[in-house]
This record gives structure tokens, C-alpha cells and sequence, in this order.
């Protein structure tokens, strides 16, 4: 027993140094590259749509970031393989730097590139499972398990595709039987698949997910017994649940371990080093995530967000980005803002429109910028069993004005834009915007760029898809997209003395994870449910129910 706990602990040194490589070196890193990198390609939105639009506008943007994907994907196997490396010279118990590299050396020799997407299906297998059954400094900020929970599960097709997603991969990891790890651990070249190593293994991860879901629920008596707030229980709380969930993640790690070696290697002595150095690792990442504790209770008092309409509706009561939404959602439940969409016009007017075709709204097949700002206003919008004409923006702002209601403007741009959008945009509107007090925010940085450069008054917001950078320092205020964003991020840009809003946000707990983040304001679809959030976050949560919320992985599905 006294060797096993021995091995468990250097094992655990293993997993500890690599949280702090990847928190303290490569997530540092890779958003240090992306804040220099993606700015570049002053592109609206990477996606599937505008892939043609990077490759011929910016080829060699699109090179560098397939080429950094490619090679985050190489570094992440070998760190994976590493680790296992470790485990198998610890189980071994003749641990040494020196054996160790050799045995890297032979791993690295060996690799396939076959193992990169098998490492890949395994990820997209395990990851959410990981994240849900262990709430660790790593998994809390590295917030990949969340996106795909969410966007797996908006809508009956995508949970579908999921779901069948999730059966291709189980099946390869199912037959795969730790083929990956085998090749690290052990030195057979005849590799076994079987598909007992990875039953046994899920039943270890539902054992350990369930033990550490109960002591992060002890914690959460213990701080609802010892009374209402206790800030500085409820830090040290949160940072012991986040070290447990670590020890037992280790815990799986040397299960696993074991498992794959087939029963072919047995426990000798501790590796005393290495015991020294696995306390070195405890120390850090405890200090580092008891920090990261006191920063997420503080400052003591939570404000509270502003609120935006997003494209206008609250709660599906009109046509978005239609007066007619605008005029109910302001006299219903007067929001801070009402964020809506432009899009410029064939006569180089502008129109309030979010989508780049016509007929998903009007049934005309017709982009924008194809018709005239009269042809457009003439044409009736169908969504939520209401109907409502195409507003132009002169319009929209007029009613705006009369309602004395604020908006963001996000400025649509597009490959068949004309040259100068930017700049009569800023023409006709920059000095009504900066009067009133609206913010401007786009997902393109050369736009942004541009139109601050042209109106330094004008309050512009850059609007990220994907939190892959630090705050840049040129920028006034960001709008992120909820499910990437941490609070990593929210701290560093205001410390720069930046805003930070969040969209499209329609789920209470989300809502609560963010404000307890202290982001500054949240887009959302359902304004009721974000002003009654607000009201219940500031006016009745505990410390207690604030450490909870920082744990959930889940809160941000539907």
C-alpha cells in the first residue's frame, strides 16, 4: 500500500507539472501568437463561409493558422505521451532524468501519424466527460468541454449529429483500447486492442467524477452551515475542491496507467526525487489557484451588467431588428441597450438587416447590398408569427431617439462592400453616434481599426467569435462570445481599463457564471430572464452559491 500511495504521489508531480507548463507556458503562448496573428487577416468571422474569402484575401494567414492548429495538435500528443512516458518509468521505479528522456527519445522515434487524429477522436470523446467529472484549475479556464457541450446540444439536428459524433468516437476509443497510451508506457511493439481497458476505465472516471462531485458538495455544507458569507472559507473551499479534483484526475491517470501496461510492470521503491519535485509542483499550483480563487471572490460587492436587447426582441416579441421589436422591447422592459445589425445597400445606403441573404426572413433571394434602400423597405419580414417591414437605419435611429432608447450598432461588412463603407459611415453617422452615446462594434478588425482611427470619440467595441488572444491594446472595449470567454481574459482587459460584454447569453446560469466573472455587460435574446438574474446574483446570492456556480460546468446549456 505504502509504495502504491508512493506512486500515486509522483504521478500526481506528473499532472501537476503539466497543469502549470500548459496554464503558465503554452496557453500563454498561443494567445500571445493569436494576438499578434489574427488581427492581421482583418477577417468578419472565421468560418466555414468565408473560407474562400481568407484563402484568396489572405493566404498566408490561412497557412499560419492551419499550420498552428497542426502543431498545437502534435505538441498536445506528445505532452499526452510524456505524461504516460512518466507514468510507466514510475511504475517501473527507476525514475530518472536521464532513462526518462532516453525513453521519450524512443517514443517521439516512433510515432505515427496516424495517432494525431486518433488523439483527436479520443479528445472530442473524453473531454467533456473529463470536464464535467473534474473541476480542475486547467478544465475551469480551458473552456473547449463547454463549447462543445453547447453547440452540441442548440438544436435537435446538431444534438443528433452529436449524438452520432459521440458514437463514432466511443467506437474508435472503445476498440482502441489505450492503443496511444500502450505506445508510450510500454516498449511492445505488437500492440493488443482491448476494449476491457477502456470499460474499466470509464468505470474508474464514474467513480472518481462521483467522489469528487461529493466533496465539492461537502465543501458546500460546510460553507452553507458556517453561515450566510464567509468570503475566506469559501476561497480556501474553492481552492482545495480544485486541488481534490486534480489528485483524483491522478489518481485515474495511474489506473489507466496500469491497465495498459498489462499487469507487465510492478511497483518498486519511490522515486525520491521525483517525490520532492511532485511537492515542488503542489505548492505552485496550489498557490496559483488559491490566487486565482481570491481574485474570482473579489472585489467583495458584484455590479451589475448592462443589459442588451440582442437584434432587438426579448422574449420572441417581434421581427428582429424590426421598429416594431424595437418599440415593445423598450416599452416592456426598458434595456440598457438594443444592439442591432447594418448592412450597406446597392445605392451605398444603409439598411438594418443581420443576414447576408434575404430569404431566410423575406423568402427573396437577394444578399443586402443587391437592391436599392427602397426596394429593401418595401419588403415584409416573417419570424416569430409576426411580420414587420425592413427598416432603414436613418429610420431606426429616429425611433430610437424618440424612445430615448441606446443602441450598439454592429456594422455587417462583407466581400461586396464598397471601399469607402467605412468611411460614409462615419460621415452620416459618427457625430449623431457619438452624441447619443451609442457604441459601434463589428467582427472586423480592420474595420474597427479604420473607423477609430477616423473617430477617436466614437466608442467602438471589437467583437470576438473565438477567445483565442489577449486584450490588444489599441482596442477601446470587446464583445466576446460567451462560451470561450474566462475570466483570464475579463481581468487582463481590465486592468487595461477595457470593457468586457459577452453574447449571445440565454441561459440564467450562464448568465450568473458571468456576472460573477464581473463581466460588464451580457447580450442576450431573453431580456426578462437576464434582469431577473441580475436582481436574484446581486441581491440574494451567497459566497456559497458563488463558489458553486464557479464549478458547474453545465450551466450554459439550454
Amino acid at each position: 500500500m505504502a509504495k502504491r500511495f508512493w506512486k500515486w504521489w509522483q504521478i500526481c508531480g506528473t499532472a501537476l507539472t503539466a497543469d502549470v507548463f500548459i496554464q503558465n507556458g503554452c496557453l500563454p503562448l498561443l494567445r500571445l501568437i493569436n494576438t499578434w496573428l489574427l488581427p492581421q487577416a482583418e477577417v468578419p468571422f472565421v468560418s466555414i463561409t468565408n473560407v474562400g474569402r481568407i484563402l484568396t484575401h489572405h493566404p498566408w494567414i490561412f497557412v499560419a493558422v492551419i499550420s498552428e492548429l497542426i502543431v498545437i495538435c502534435v505538441l498536445s500528443l506528445i505532452l499526452f505521451m510524456t505524461i504516460m512516458v512518466a507514468i510507466g518509468e514510475i511504475n517501473r521505479g527507476v525514475l530518472s532524468w536521464h532513462r526518462f528522456i532516453l525513453r521519450e527519445m524512443q517514443v517521439i522515434k516512433k510515432f505515427k501519424w496516424w495517432m494525431v487524429p486518433l488523439f483527436l477522436v479520443e479528445f472530442v470523446a473524453l473531454a467533456p466527460l473529463l470536464s464535467i467529472a473534474f473541476r480542475t484549475p486547467l478544465l475551469s479556464n480551458l473552456r473547449i468541454p463547454e463549447v462543445i457541450l453547447d453547440y452540441g446540444t442548440r438544436t435537435s439536428l446538431l444534438l443528433g449529429l452529436t449524438g452520432l459524433i459521440y458514437l463514432i468516437c466511443f467506437g474508435i476509443t472503445f476498440h482502441d483500447g489505450g492503443t496511444l497510451t500502450k505506445a508510450a508506457i510500454t516498449s511492445d511493439a505488437h500492440l493488443i486492442h482491448d476494449h476491457q481497458i477502456t470499460l474499466r476505465f470509464f468505470r474508474g472516471l464514474i467513480i472518481t467524477g462521483i467522489l469528487s462531485w461529493l466533496i465539492n458538495g461537502g465543501l458546500l455544507v460546510i460553507q452553507k452551515v458556517s453561515g450566510r458569507n464567509n468570503r475566506e472559507l469559501s476561497i480556501v473551499c474553492l481552492t482545495l475542491a480544485q486541488i481534490v479534483a486534480l489528485f483524483l484526475c491522478s489518481w485515474l491517470l495511474m489506473c489507466w496507467g496500469e491497465l495498459t501496461a498489462g499487469g507487465r510492470i510492478t511497483t518498486s521503491r519511490p522515486n525520491r526525487w521525483w517525490s520532492g519535485w511532485s511537492f515542488i509542483m503542489l505548492v505552485l499550483v496550489v498557490c496559483e489557484t488559491g490566487l486565482s480563487s481570491n481574485s474570482y471572490f473579489q472585489p467583495s460587492r458584484l455590479t451589475a451588467p448592462v443589459t442588451i436587447s440582442h437584434r432587438g426582441v426579448a422574449n420572441h416579441n417581434g421581427v428582429q431588428n424590426s421598429i416594431a421589436a424595437l418599440k415593445r422591447t423598450n416599452k416592456d422592459y426598458h434595456p440598457d441597450y438594443v444592439e442591432m445589425d447594418v448592412h450597406e445597400t446597392k445605392d451605398h445606403q444603409f439598411v438594418v438587416m443581420h443576414d447576408e441573404n434575404l430569404r431566410k426572413l423575406t423568402t427573396v433571394n437577394r444578399r443586402p447590398n443587391q437592391l436599392i434602400l427602397e426596394q429593401l423597405t418595401h419588403l415584409t419580414m416573417h419570424e416569430n408569427g409576426q411580420t414587420a417591414k425592413i427598416a432603414s437605419l436613418d429610420n431606426y435611429l429616429r425611433v430610437a431617439n424618440q424612445l430615448h432608447q441606446k443602441l450598439i450598432i454592429e456594422l455587417k461588412t462583407t466581400q461586396n462592400d464598397s471601399p469607402d463603407v467605412v468611411v460614409r459611415f462615419n460621415r452620416q453617422y459618427g457625430q449623431l453616434i457619438v452624441h447619443r452615446h451609442y457604441l459601434v462594434h463589428s467582427l472586423d478588425y480592420g474595420l474597427v481599426s479604420r473607423l477609430q482611427r477616423l473617430n477617436p470619440r466614437m466608442k467602438i467595441l471589437y467583437l470576438q467569435a473565438y477567445n483565442l488572444t489577449n486584450p490588444q491594446s489599441q482596442i477601446k472595449g470587446f464583445n466576446n462570445e460567451y462560451l470561450s470567454l474566462n475570466e483570464r481574459f475579463i481581468n487582463a482587459a481590465h486592468r487595461q481599463g477595457k470593457p468586457v460584454y459577452a453574447w449571445t447569453v440565454n441561459n440564467s446560469g450562464a448568465m450568473n457564471q458571468l456576472i460573477n466573472q464581473h463581466v460588464d455587460g451580457i447580450v442576450t435574446d431573453d431580456v426578462p430572464i437576464l434582469q431577473r438574474t441580475i436582481r436574484r446574483t446581486l441581491g440574494s446570492q451567497t459566497d456559497a452559491e458563488r463558489y458553486w456556480s464557479y464549478l458547474n460546468p453545465i450551466a450554459n446549456l439550454p
